[in-house]
């Protein structure tokens, strides 16, 4: 819809939080994102610093082989209130989040210790599968393309926010 963004798709097992059983419903409230979207149709990436997008592709490629990605299928993802951009990139039906936090505006420590956080009380969120600190760059998962706004309507308000609210 030009709305959606967001991250991977994982099985219920995959998704459920430790310690917790919500079949269905939790996996559809999982999935949900609330960063402000992009087209994802979009192929356009401007980079106003070509040094940087030099370094981001070199980085990128280094990871085809370690984790499957597909540097040739980055798509931007999503931005949000700050520097950081994000990017989807795939292989098959396969995706994952890479982030772009330039360092010199930055501090990709303290996302990765408040995901760590909420990963720890049972919170789903994107998990770090490569880093490069110095630069600014992580591999992450991907938790689905669908917003959270638009799955909310009358019949669904209570089941969503109650889900939200009891993770």
């Amino acid at each position: 819809t030009g709305r959606q963004q967001g991250f991977h798709e994982h099985t219920a097992a995959q998704a459920r939080p430790r310690g917790l059983d919500r079949g269905a419903d939790f996996v559809e409230c999982r999935r949900l994102s609330m960063s402000t979207p992009t087209d994802p149709s979009s192929s356009a990436i401007v980079w106003a610093d070509p040094a940087r997008a030099a370094a981001f592709g070199r980085w990128l490629q280094g990871l085809a082989a370690t984790h499957g990605v597909l540097p040739e299928t980055l798509r931007l993802a999503s931005a949000d209130a700050s520097f950081r951009r994000y990017f989807r990139v795939r292989r098959g039906e396969n995706s994952w989040i890479a982030m772009d936090a330039p360092p010199e505006r930055e501090d990709c420590r303290s996302f990765l210790k408040i995901a760590g956080s909420f990963d720890a009380i049972g919170l789903h969120v994107p998990k770090p599968l490569a880093l490069d600190l110095s630069q600014g760059f992580i591999l992450l998962t991907d938790l689905g393309v669908r917003l959270y706004l638009d799955a909310l309507n009358e019949t669904t308000v209570e089941r969503l926010y109650g889900d939200a609210l009891g993770a």
